[in-house]
Protein backbone atom coordinates (compact mmCIF):
# COMPACT_ATOMS: atom_id res chain seq x y z
CA UNK A 1 0.00 0.00 0.00
CA UNK A 2 1.20 3.58 -1.13
CA UNK A 3 -0.61 6.28 0.98
CA UNK A 4 -0.36 10.49 -0.38
CA UNK A 5 -0.42 11.40 3.74
CA UNK A 6 2.17 10.19 6.07
CA UNK A 7 0.09 11.38 9.04
CA UNK A 8 -1.68 8.82 10.90
CA UNK A 9 -5.60 8.72 9.69
CA UNK A 10 -8.80 6.88 10.18
CA UNK A 11 -9.22 3.94 8.04
CA UNK A 12 -12.69 4.69 6.13
CA UNK A 13 -11.25 8.23 5.48
CA UNK A 14 -7.74 6.85 4.03
CA UNK A 15 -9.92 4.81 1.73
CA UNK A 16 -9.33 7.57 -1.22
CA UNK A 17 -5.85 8.51 -0.47
CA UNK A 18 -3.94 4.76 -0.56
CA UNK A 19 -3.54 2.79 -3.52
CA UNK A 20 -1.94 -0.61 -4.28
CA UNK A 21 0.95 -0.87 -5.78
CA UNK A 22 2.74 -3.82 -7.64
CA UNK A 23 6.17 -3.69 -8.59
CA UNK A 24 8.12 -6.58 -11.46
CA UNK A 25 10.74 -6.92 -8.38
CA UNK A 26 8.12 -8.13 -6.21
CA UNK A 27 5.71 -9.89 -8.75
CA UNK A 28 6.26 -12.85 -11.44
CA UNK A 29 3.72 -13.97 -13.62
CA UNK A 30 1.36 -17.27 -12.55
CA UNK A 31 -0.04 -20.09 -14.58
CA UNK A 32 -3.39 -19.66 -16.21
CA UNK A 33 -4.16 -22.91 -13.80
CA UNK A 34 -2.94 -21.14 -10.51
CA UNK A 35 -5.76 -20.49 -7.39
CA UNK A 36 -5.97 -17.21 -6.77
CA UNK A 37 -6.26 -15.96 -3.09
CA UNK A 38 -4.23 -16.17 -0.29
CA UNK A 39 -0.58 -18.19 -1.04
CA UNK A 40 1.28 -20.56 1.40
CA UNK A 41 4.29 -18.86 1.10
CA UNK A 42 5.66 -15.45 -0.07
CA UNK A 43 7.23 -15.19 -3.46
CA UNK A 44 11.12 -15.31 -2.98
CA UNK A 45 12.78 -12.95 -5.70
CA UNK A 46 15.64 -14.36 -7.23
CA UNK A 47 18.67 -12.36 -8.68
CA UNK A 48 17.99 -13.62 -12.51
CA UNK A 49 14.41 -11.71 -12.16
CA UNK A 50 15.46 -8.16 -10.77
CA UNK A 51 15.93 -5.42 -12.82
CA UNK A 52 16.96 -2.09 -12.86
CA UNK A 53 13.54 -0.18 -13.13
CA UNK A 54 11.70 -2.95 -11.32
CA UNK A 55 10.60 -1.56 -8.08
CA UNK A 56 10.75 -2.74 -4.69
CA UNK A 57 12.61 -6.73 -3.69
CA UNK A 58 9.59 -7.14 -1.28
CA UNK A 59 11.07 -10.94 -0.12
CA UNK A 60 14.64 -12.73 -1.33
CA UNK A 61 16.80 -15.33 -0.03
CA UNK A 62 20.57 -14.89 0.38
CA UNK A 63 23.37 -16.56 1.19
CA UNK A 64 26.56 -14.72 2.28
CA UNK A 65 29.53 -15.39 -0.06
CA UNK A 66 32.11 -12.91 1.04
CA UNK A 67 32.34 -10.31 3.97
CA UNK A 68 34.23 -6.76 3.84
CA UNK A 69 35.46 -5.60 7.57
CA UNK A 70 33.32 -2.95 9.69
CA UNK A 71 33.93 0.13 8.38
CA UNK A 72 32.92 3.68 9.58
CA UNK A 73 31.47 7.34 7.94
CA UNK A 74 31.17 10.45 10.11
CA UNK A 75 29.06 13.02 9.21
CA UNK A 76 28.97 16.71 9.86
CA UNK A 77 27.11 19.78 9.99
CA UNK A 78 28.39 23.37 9.45
CA UNK A 79 27.55 26.55 7.48
CA UNK A 80 28.22 24.61 4.35
CA UNK A 81 25.23 21.79 4.90
CA UNK A 82 25.63 18.55 5.61
CA UNK A 83 28.99 16.45 4.72
CA UNK A 84 30.64 13.26 5.73
CA UNK A 85 34.08 11.87 5.80
CA UNK A 86 34.97 8.13 5.56
CA UNK A 87 34.78 5.27 5.36
CA UNK A 88 37.27 4.45 7.76
CA UNK A 89 38.72 1.38 9.09
CA UNK A 90 38.00 0.43 12.49
CA UNK A 91 41.48 0.94 13.96
CA UNK A 92 41.28 4.67 12.43
CA UNK A 93 37.99 4.75 14.02
CA UNK A 94 38.86 3.72 17.33
CA UNK A 95 41.95 6.21 17.01
CA UNK A 96 39.51 9.27 16.26
CA UNK A 97 37.03 8.11 19.17
CA UNK A 98 40.04 8.03 22.18
CA UNK A 99 40.94 11.37 20.74
CA UNK A 100 37.46 12.87 20.63
CA UNK A 101 37.19 10.98 24.42
CA UNK A 102 40.22 12.98 25.60
CA UNK A 103 39.37 16.59 24.44
CA UNK A 104 35.54 15.94 25.48
CA UNK A 105 37.14 15.58 29.30
CA UNK A 106 39.28 18.30 28.94
CA UNK A 107 36.39 20.55 28.15
CA UNK A 108 34.30 18.80 30.14
CA UNK A 109 36.28 20.01 33.17
CA UNK A 110 37.20 23.35 32.01
CA UNK A 111 33.36 24.38 31.42
CA UNK A 112 32.43 22.61 34.93
CA UNK A 113 35.64 25.05 36.25
CA UNK A 114 34.32 28.18 34.51
CA UNK A 115 30.07 27.33 35.48
CA UNK A 116 31.41 26.12 38.97
CA UNK A 117 33.44 29.38 39.55
CA UNK A 118 30.44 31.75 38.26
CA UNK A 119 28.38 30.39 40.16
CA UNK A 120 30.20 30.61 43.70
CA UNK A 121 30.80 34.29 42.40
CA UNK A 122 27.09 35.06 42.06
CA UNK A 123 26.08 33.07 44.94
CA UNK A 124 28.62 35.15 47.66
CA UNK A 125 27.06 38.40 46.12
CA UNK A 126 23.98 37.37 46.89
CA UNK A 127 23.91 35.30 50.00
CA UNK A 128 25.32 38.34 51.42
CA UNK A 129 22.08 41.07 50.45
CA UNK A 130 19.91 37.85 51.40
CA UNK A 131 22.19 38.06 55.29
CA UNK A 132 21.69 42.01 54.95
CA UNK A 133 17.93 40.99 54.31
CA UNK A 134 17.20 38.45 57.53
CA UNK A 135 19.53 41.09 60.02
CA UNK A 136 16.84 44.13 58.24
CA UNK A 137 13.66 42.12 58.72
CA UNK A 138 14.49 40.26 62.10
CA UNK A 139 14.27 36.60 63.54
CA UNK A 140 10.61 36.80 63.72
CA UNK A 141 9.57 37.09 60.16
CA UNK A 142 7.85 33.81 58.72
CA UNK A 143 7.71 33.53 54.66
CA UNK A 144 5.31 30.81 55.29
CA UNK A 145 2.65 33.64 57.23
CA UNK A 146 2.96 35.94 54.62
CA UNK A 147 1.42 36.35 51.23
CA UNK A 148 4.86 36.46 48.66
CA UNK A 149 5.16 39.55 46.64
CA UNK A 150 4.90 38.58 43.07
CA UNK A 151 8.04 40.76 41.87
CA UNK A 152 11.14 38.90 43.48
CA UNK A 153 12.34 37.49 39.90
CA UNK A 154 12.05 41.04 39.20
CA UNK A 155 14.24 42.29 42.21
CA UNK A 156 16.33 38.78 41.58
CA UNK A 157 17.56 40.39 38.17
CA UNK A 158 17.99 44.29 39.01
CA UNK A 159 20.43 42.68 42.05
CA UNK A 160 22.52 40.35 39.83
CA UNK A 161 22.53 43.64 37.00
CA UNK A 162 23.48 46.12 39.52
CA UNK A 163 26.73 47.52 41.03
CA UNK A 164 27.64 48.19 44.46
CA UNK A 165 25.25 51.80 44.72
CA UNK A 166 22.57 50.23 42.43
CA UNK A 167 22.15 47.54 44.74
CA UNK A 168 21.65 49.43 47.95
CA UNK A 169 19.24 51.98 46.46
CA UNK A 170 16.88 48.76 45.45
CA UNK A 171 16.99 47.33 48.98
CA UNK A 172 16.68 50.31 50.58
CA UNK A 173 13.15 50.72 48.91
CA UNK A 174 11.80 47.68 49.81
CA UNK A 175 9.12 46.95 52.42
CA UNK A 176 9.37 44.51 55.23
CA UNK A 177 7.58 41.75 53.35
CA UNK A 178 9.53 42.45 50.54
CA UNK A 179 13.38 42.15 51.76
CA UNK A 180 11.97 39.04 54.22
CA UNK A 181 10.38 37.34 51.15
CA UNK A 182 13.04 37.97 48.96
CA UNK A 183 15.67 36.80 51.68
CA UNK A 184 14.05 33.76 50.93
CA UNK A 185 13.55 33.50 47.60
CA UNK A 186 17.54 34.40 46.95
CA UNK A 187 18.28 31.09 48.86
CA UNK A 188 15.74 29.14 47.39
CA UNK A 189 16.95 30.38 43.64
CA UNK A 190 20.52 29.66 44.54
CA UNK A 191 19.74 26.35 45.77
CA UNK A 192 18.22 25.71 42.71
CA UNK A 193 20.57 26.43 40.27
CA UNK A 194 23.47 24.39 41.97
CA UNK A 195 21.21 21.40 41.42
CA UNK A 196 20.98 22.70 37.49
CA UNK A 197 25.10 22.95 37.50
CA UNK A 198 25.07 19.50 35.99
CA UNK A 199 22.36 20.44 33.29
CA UNK A 200 24.57 23.76 32.19
CA UNK A 201 27.83 21.95 31.66
CA UNK A 202 26.39 19.57 29.69
CA UNK A 203 24.30 22.30 27.51
CA UNK A 204 27.73 24.47 27.30
CA UNK A 205 29.08 20.86 25.81
CA UNK A 206 27.01 20.39 23.30
CA UNK A 207 27.70 23.66 22.19
CA UNK A 208 31.57 23.76 22.44
CA UNK A 209 31.97 19.82 21.68
CA UNK A 210 29.18 18.29 20.11
CA UNK A 211 28.75 14.61 20.05
CA UNK A 212 30.28 13.00 16.81
CA UNK A 213 27.81 11.52 14.71
CA UNK A 214 29.43 8.25 13.30
CA UNK A 215 27.62 5.19 11.48
CA UNK A 216 29.43 2.13 11.12
CA UNK A 217 28.17 -0.62 8.33
CA UNK A 218 29.34 -3.54 6.77
CA UNK A 219 29.46 -5.08 3.28
CA UNK A 220 28.60 -7.86 2.30
CA UNK A 221 28.00 -10.39 -1.07
CA UNK A 222 25.33 -12.69 -1.04
CA UNK A 223 23.91 -14.93 -3.88
CA UNK A 224 20.55 -16.52 -4.24
CA UNK A 225 19.87 -19.00 -1.29
CA UNK A 226 17.96 -21.64 -3.35
CA UNK A 227 18.52 -22.22 -6.99
CA UNK A 228 15.58 -20.51 -9.08
CA UNK A 229 13.12 -22.27 -10.57
CA UNK A 230 13.10 -20.80 -13.69
CA UNK A 231 15.60 -19.86 -16.22
CA UNK A 232 18.53 -21.66 -14.04
CA UNK A 233 21.13 -19.86 -11.67
CA UNK A 234 22.29 -16.86 -13.67
CA UNK A 235 25.66 -16.61 -11.25
CA UNK A 236 24.82 -12.98 -10.34
CA UNK A 237 25.90 -11.96 -6.78
CA UNK A 238 24.44 -8.40 -5.20
CA UNK A 239 26.55 -6.30 -2.75
CA UNK A 240 24.57 -5.24 0.46
CA UNK A 241 25.39 -2.46 2.96
CA UNK A 242 24.27 -3.37 5.98
CA UNK A 243 24.30 0.21 8.20
CA UNK A 244 24.72 0.29 11.85
CA UNK A 245 26.32 -2.98 12.19
CA UNK A 246 27.59 -2.84 15.09
CA UNK A 247 24.28 -2.11 16.86
CA UNK A 248 23.02 -5.64 15.22
CA UNK A 249 22.95 -9.30 16.85
CA UNK A 250 22.21 -11.81 14.15
CA UNK A 251 22.03 -14.62 16.26
CA UNK A 252 22.01 -15.03 20.66
CA UNK A 253 25.37 -15.25 21.78
CA UNK A 254 26.91 -13.78 18.69
CA UNK A 255 29.40 -10.47 18.46
CA UNK A 256 27.66 -7.64 17.14
CA UNK A 257 27.89 -7.04 13.72
CA UNK A 258 29.30 -10.16 12.95
CA UNK A 259 28.18 -11.81 9.90
CA UNK A 260 29.55 -15.88 8.64
CA UNK A 261 30.51 -17.46 5.11
CA UNK A 262 27.41 -19.89 3.96
CA UNK A 263 24.73 -17.84 6.48
CA UNK A 264 21.14 -17.48 4.67
CA UNK A 265 18.91 -15.23 5.16
CA UNK A 266 15.59 -14.35 4.55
Amino acid sequence: LSAERKDGQEVLEAYDSNVLVLTGNSSHMAPWHAKLGFQRSPFIATFNSLTADGGNVAVAAVEVIKIHPVAHIEFFEDENGKRMEGPRSAKDENALSEQWKVLYQRKRELAASKIWSDLERRAALMMRFADRLEQRVGPGFNVKNEEMPDNLDDLYESLEESDRHQAQAILSRLSRLEAGSLAAHIREKLLRDREAVAGDIERELQDKCPPREVRSFRVIIVKDAYTPTRGGDSGRKAQLTVWDVLNLSIAEGSQAGEFKLGQKFL
